[in-house]
């Protein structure tokens, strides 16, 4: 089984394949994003989770076979990440940002940041992906990305970078005075 972590409620056809918890979508910063989606996750009582960011995102007709196959083959290697492919508006495919499959207790022994401007993803993703990934190669999630969403806040490339360094165990940049109005 698998929670996802729902930023917003906008996607249709939310799989049926475990238990659901929702992050307010309405957050000001990255930092308040990435800590909320981090409490989520702890709430997490399921084997696996996943992150959905929601707004006018697709799921495949594949996503839900693909999401518990690579929860098998993360039973398999014992590894503690694996992704799908991802198709991006702009038509590239990558992994790593979405459909992405997390263990649980491997998350939960992480050292994560008590605060401050990160973002969830690169952090978190970079920490389990240490001894190796699980990487599908069948695309399975179109991401739309939102006019006002958090790839377009001001703080998000601090964000982004200072996930990325935490990963690597080195201390984040700070920027004082970051405000996502424009």
């Amino acid at each position: 089984m698998i929670t996802f972590i729902l930023l917003g409620n906008d996607i249709t056809r939310i799989p049926n394949l475990g238990k659901l918890l929702k992050v307010d979508r309405s957050l000001p910063t990255s930092e308040a994003l990435c800590f909320a989606r981090i409490n989520a996750a702890y709430k997490v009582e399921t084997r696996y989770f996943s992150i959905l960011d929601g707004g006018e995102d697709i799921l495949l007709d594949n996503f839900e076979r693909v999401m518990l196959s690579i929860c098998d083959r993360l039973d398999e290697t014992n590894l503690d990440i694996g992704s799908a492919k991802h198709k991006c508006i702009n038509g590239k495919n990558s992994f790593m940002q979405h459909a992405v499959v997390c263990r649980t207790s491997a998350f939960k022994k992480l050292n994560l940041p008590h605060s401050g401007c990160f973002h969830f993803e690169p952090m978190v993703y970079g920490m389990l992906s240490e001894n190796g990934t699980v990487e599908w190669d069948e695309e399975v999630y179109e991401w739309i990305p939102s006019k006002d969403g958090a790839s377009t806040w001001l703080d998000m490339p601090l964000a982004r970078i200072n996930g990325i360094r935490w990963a690597k165990n080195l201390p984040p940049l700070i920027v004082s005075n970051i405000s996502n109005r424009r």
